[in-house]
């Protein structure tokens, strides 16, 4: 009977006191980015049954706040952050209860040297307890962007095209773009100004100081992976490499949206891939001719390495009037000539022609370099008038010279003396950087 008895004392010890259990959950929430995230839970014991109440969040699949959980559950969970806000508390309370339909409760006595006595209460009934957990979650984000120059050329009249794709920057606090109440992406305003830019001046933590903007513009994006698009005019005033900036100012955003950003961003200035080229060409005409002369004209190409394997060369001759530079149908004098495939040369010379006295004083030159012999895209093309591009008929010694008012004498003298000091009438003038002219042409060449 004794032995027996000890193992019914055994066996209550180890079984009623482990369904009692300690009456505890173990509630943890843990947030993978700003809004997402999940709660596990652990009960004793085991076979409790609870619910969990959300505060500041839902679950992800259901959308309810009211969530029916177990010993082992993982419920995933979405926050609900008012629109603004940027940290924000979520909540957990739990509320539990023991398994009914035995006695929670053991009673055991034992008298010393006499007697033992172990029997169940009368308390059936589940027990109830609670548990809570909460944390804060921080939605702040950054906002950052790659961006490319969709053209390597800017040809005449068309028009500088940048692309930038939204990220989110390694260092964001949250790993992932903040979306307001109505699941739509918190809205970021960019900023884009396009500059010159020199030589030597590829990644720089700043814009150069004092550099002025040739363009700009701004452009919006709500999340990762939008693309946006800025274009710019092709400015008149440069020429050579154009780079462009995409910044983000925090004093421009909505105040929605600035309460969430970490902070202003802006891009390295001169990235090759934020760079394009408005090519550069110069030209060196033949400055003076006399009767039965040779004359023509070479344009030299700056950026020729960028160009398509197709571009040619063209030169056209427009007497000069009256002083004026005006080169239109009126005043062509030689047309355009025939296509010159570049073929990779920086100095192209163009076709030489035979002075003859129906020049009158003179022929502006004007150089066009185009894409391909089709003459549809115009990459460079010269400015009438310009320094250098001009070839003056000048009369031999004796002839008067009627439309300038210098006879062939005073002529010839300033020849000679040129000569004295060791110089040719013929020796080609200073080449001097060209602008961009306004003339129409379709645009682009792909980058």
């Amino acid at each position: 009977m004794t032995a027996a008895f000890n193992s019914i004392w055994a066996w209550v010890g180890e079984h009623w006191a482990a369904a009692a259990g300690s009456k505890t959950a173990t509630t943890t929430i843990t947030m993978t980015d700003g809004t997402t995230g999940y709660i596990d839970v652990t009960v004793d014991p085991a076979a409790a049954t609870g619910t969990l109440t959300l505060t500041g969040a839902h679950g992800t699949s259901t959308g309810a706040t009211s969530v029916a959980v177990g010993n082992g559950s993982r419920i995933d969970i979405t926050g609900d952050p008012a629109d603004g806000i940027a940290d924000y508390d979520i909540r957990a309370d739990g509320s539990w209860s023991t398994p009914g339909g035995y006695a929670s409760e053991t009673w055991m006595y034992e008298t010393p040297g006499q007697q033992r006595l172990a029997r169940g209460s009368e308390n059936r009934s589940p027990i109830p307890f609670t548990s809570e957990a909460s944390i804060t979650a921080s939605t702040i984000f950054q906002p950052i962007v790659t961006s490319e120059m969709q053209r390597t050329l800017v040809p005449v009249g068309g028009t500088i095209i940048d692309h930038a794709t939204c990220d989110l920057s390694p260092d964001s606090i949250s790993t992932t773009w903040r979306r307001n109440r109505d699941d739509e992406g918190v809205e970021v305003i960019w900023d884009v100004a396009i500059y010159a830019k020199l030589p030597g001046e590829g990644g720089l933590p700043e814009v150069p100081e004092g550099r002025p903007a040739l363009g700009t513009a701004t452009a919006t994006c709500d999340g990762v992976g939008d693309v946006m698009e800025a274009s710019f005019p092709r400015p008149d005033e440069a020429d050579g490499p154009i780079t462009a900036v995409w910044s983000l100012d925090l004093e421009k955003q909505s105040d929605t949206t600035k309460s969430v950003l970490q902070g202003p961003w802006h891009d390295a200035f001169g990235l090759p891939d934020e760079t394009t080229v408005i090519p550069r060409v110069t030209t060196k005409a033949v400055p003076s001719v006399m009767e039965g002369e040779q004359y023509g004209d070479t344009a030299h190409h700056e950026d020729v390495a960028l160009y398509p394997d197709t571009a040619v060369q063209t030169f056209t001759a427009y007497r000069i009037t009256d002083g004026q530079p005006v080169c239109d149908a009126t005043t062509e004098y030689l047309p355009e000539s025939v296509p010159i495939l570049v073929n990779g040369r920086k100095d192209v010379p163009g076709p030489t022609f035979t002075a003859t006295r129906d020049m009158g004083t003179g022929v502006n030159w004007i150089e066009r370099t185009y894409a391909d012999d089709t003459k549809q895209v115009l990459l460079s093309e010269g400015v009438c008038g310009q320094e250098g591009e001009q070839t003056l008929f000048l009369d031999r010694p004796g002839q008067q010279l009627a439309s300038t008012g210098f006879d062939g004498a005073t002529l010839a003298a300033g020849a000679a003396a040129t000569m004295l000091l060791g110089a040719s009438p013929f020796v080609v003038r200073g080449v001097v950087r060209r602008r961009a002219s306004l003339t129409d042409s379709s645009e682009g060449l792909a980058g």
